[in-house]
């Protein structure tokens, strides 16, 4: 449900006397309800008019008696802070209410719901999965769980396990990642694709539209630091890492069990290369997002493959386990 769109008229409103005198402190034993000001136990625009008003007595230096506990109670989205935000939310629950709304009868779930990230990325329901036992069916109905780690494998040969695969590290799916995510998605995915066609796109798109950075590029924009999503989808650059890890950190958004591998891509161990692999049904299967650079028009080659169950490396056994 996407209350901010039954609230953006509302929220538009221009208050009207804001400026009244700011309530009195509520009693030891009076019971507290989150945004209401006045204890008159209901959240309207009063409320958000006496909220302004503290905020601005505060902000020119002025002073409240208000107890901490009702300056907690007035700090709706629980940021820290007393300020104009905290009155809209207030607005735009009195207005949700004015509409009819019933679903939430307390601010804080209804503010908790409007703060919830929407995941754009998953294709509405009821499209056609495709044929039963095609990998387009496999990857439209398998079961997932929505997480936000991506762990990494380290499969390097020479590695301080004597080659054995161990967990080197994990990739948290953040909030800078999620929202490029979401903005790709809303930008370029439809209602009548699928799971599979999103990831597909996803795949295609960033070896057609990502640029391979150089080492002066990589250190300007400082890569590390950023998910790879930031880098492909955002600024559009990027190094096998990103161009892999944006295409990981889709799959797990999506719910698929996805991780990456750190490798050695020669045999005599110089050249290190990261690619991602997924989990589904508990079958591994290998995944490629590789550099346009590196085409063959001639001869039609793509370093890129996707959902290859003969090309994966990681056989979900590790260093220290049985």
């Amino acid at each position: 449900m996407n209350i901010l769109k039954k609230t953006t008229a509302f929220s538009a409103m221009i208050f009207i006397g804001l400026f009244s005198a700011l309530p009195v402190s509520a009693s030891a034993d009076e019971e507290i309800i989150i945004g209401d000001t006045n204890g008159d136990s209901i959240v309207d625009a009063s409320d958000a008019s006496n909220i302004l008003v503290y905020y601005s007595t505060m902000s020119t230096g002025g002073h409240s008696d208000w107890t901490w506990e009702m300056k907690s109670a007035i700090d709706i989205d629980g940021d820290g802070k007393i300020d104009a935000t905290d009155a809209s939310y207030v607005l735009m629950y009195y207005s949700y209410h004015s509409i009819g709304g019933e679903e939430f009868d307390n601010i804080t779930d209804y503010v908790r719901e409007l703060k919830k990230p929407v995941n754009y990325v998953l294709a509405p329901e009821g499209l056609d999965p495709g044929t039963p036992g095609t990998i387009k069916y496999i990857v439209n109905t398998a079961p997932r769980t929505e997480h936000y780690d991506i762990p990494l494998y380290n499969i390097k040969s020479n590695n301080d396990y004597d080659g054995k695969t161990y967990r080197s590290g994990t990739y948290e799916l953040n909030d800078e990642a999620v929202t490029a995510l979401n903005n790709f998605a809303q930008e370029h995915f439809t209602d009548d694709m699928t799971d599979y066609d999103r990831i597909e796109y996803t795949w295609n798109w960033l070896h057609e539209n990502v640029k391979y950075a150089s080492e002066e590029e990589y250190q300007s924009y400082q890569m590390w630091n950023h998910s790879g999503s930031y880098c492909c989808f955002d600024v559009g650059i990027g190094q096998c890492l990103q161009y892999n890890g944006a295409f990981a950190e889709m799959l797990a958004y999506m719910g698929y069990n996805s991780y990456m591998l750190e490798m050695w891509t020669d045999k005599a161990c110089t050249i290190q290369h990261y690619r991602s692999e997924v989990e589904i049904n508990g079958i591994y299967y290998s995944t490629e997002v590789g550099d346009k650079g590196s085409d063959n028009p001639p001869t039609g080659y793509k370093w890129m493959w996707l959902f290859d169950p003969n090309k994966r490396q990681f056989y979900g056994v590790q260093a220290g386990e049985e």
